[in-house]
């Protein structure tokens, strides 16, 4: 280090007898008599040796300034993430709104024949009221699923900024290919590893402090004095001195401080240590869950084509054996909703799937090799 120290002082003798030596600033200086004394004094310090504790600390800002790397990109991985998993939450809520209110029209269409039926004394009260109160709980399901739509599409606007109206519409999602996810590689456990690295650091740094040192000194040093004007004084610089040599510099006691710290930082460490085993295990397990899902999509695939032909297959089969009496048109319209609900399972396994397939690519593009 290099350093520049000035120091102005007023020496006062009291007995006018106490001439020969006196400091000023760290400076010896020949005198007697109450006096003002001035010293300047340009130093140079350096570490010859230390054991490597010059280096850890350089290694420690290297290690502190990756960190901030993959913490900036955990950042964004977990943003993006979460866009994802809205995008996912409003996809399916608008898969369902649409499919609740063609149930809602059919349960309508299916109140007013009982409504008919009842006048026509075919069917009882009680079989109207049951059709009634199903149209009732639809409409509800309705509305509940536009309140959770636009939530959702609030949330959005708050990552986004950009405002989203009611009338939104969610595109389907395209599958994609991911590539293998190395659990040590994502950004969450990386940013773990450096921070129990630079730990380790802290923790050898304090081991050093009971190793001695060996450190090279000088100063080059200018100094003046006045009996009466400080101002003189510091004009009158006109004394110099130079002064170099090496010190040995052992750490002998200081109330057990350092050794608290050492044990306190291992500590730190082991507790790192347990929070990058537990991060991996949740890891593990989400990407396992996502990757188990994702095998399963070319059978998912074909099982979800053939299941919507033979609801589309059944629904034209109802529609031409239906006949125009009123009790066919009811049993007609409740077997239409029964299919309904089978569409809509088939259809939100299907956004399942695509959003699994979308994580997995999402975690496989924050991966990062480790290049320190």
């Amino acid at each position: 280090t290099v350093s520049f120290r000035y120091s102005n002082e007023w020496f006062k003798d009291f007995t006018e007898s106490s001439g020969g030596l006196d400091s000023v600033g760290g400076t010896v200086i020949s005198s007697s008599g109450s006096k003002w004394k001035n010293v300047a004094t340009l130093s140079l310090n350096y570490t010859l040796y230390d054991f490597g504790t010059r280096s850890l600390r350089v290694d420690s800002a290297k290690l502190e300034t990756e960190q901030t790397r993959r913490q900036k990109e955990q950042r964004e991985q977990d943003v993006s993430l979460q866009v994802l998993d809205l995008f996912s939450r409003g996809w399916r809520l608008q898969t369902q709104q649409n499919i609740q209110q063609q149930r809602l029209e059919l349960a309508e269409e299916r109140y007013a024949l009982g409504q008919r039926l009842y006048q026509a004394g075919t069917v009882d009260r009680i079989k109207v009221g049951e059709l009634a109160i199903d149209v009732a709980e639809t409409r509800l399901i309705v509305e509940q699923l536009e309140r959770q739509f636009s939530d959702i599409l609030w949330a959005l606007t708050e990552l986004s900024g950009q405002c989203y109206e009611l009338t939104t519409t969610f595109v389907p999602l395209a599958a994609s290919d991911a590539s293998p996810v190395t659990i040590a590689l994502l950004p969450e456990v990386q940013a773990l590893d450096l921070a129990i690295e630079a730990k380790q650091n802290e923790v050898d740094m304090a081991l050093r402090r009971f190793l001695p040192t060996l450190n090279l000194y000088s100063s080059y040093t200018f100094y003046g004095r006045d009996s009466s004007d400080w101002s003189q004084a510091f004009s009158d610089l006109d004394d110099t001195n130079f002064s170099c040599g090496i010190t040995l510099d052992v750490n002998l006691f200081n109330g057990f401080g350092d050794l608290a710290q050492f044990e306190r930082l291992k500590l730190e460490k082991e507790y790192l240590q347990l929070q990058r085993e537990k991060k991996v295990a949740e890891l593990t397990t989400r990407y396992q869950t996502l990757k188990y899902r994702a095998d399963q999509s070319p059978y998912n695939a074909q099982h979800w084509s053939r299941t919507r032909r033979t609801l589309e297959e059944q629904r034209d089969m109802m529609t031409r054996l239906s006949q125009q009496q009123l009790r066919d048109q009811v049993t007609q319209i409740g077997q239409q909703l029964d299919l309904l609900e089978q569409q809509l399972q088939v259809r939100l396994d299907e956004i399942e799937q695509m959003t699994a397939l979308n994580q997995l690519t999402l975690l496989s593009a924050y991966q990062f090799r480790s290049d320190f």
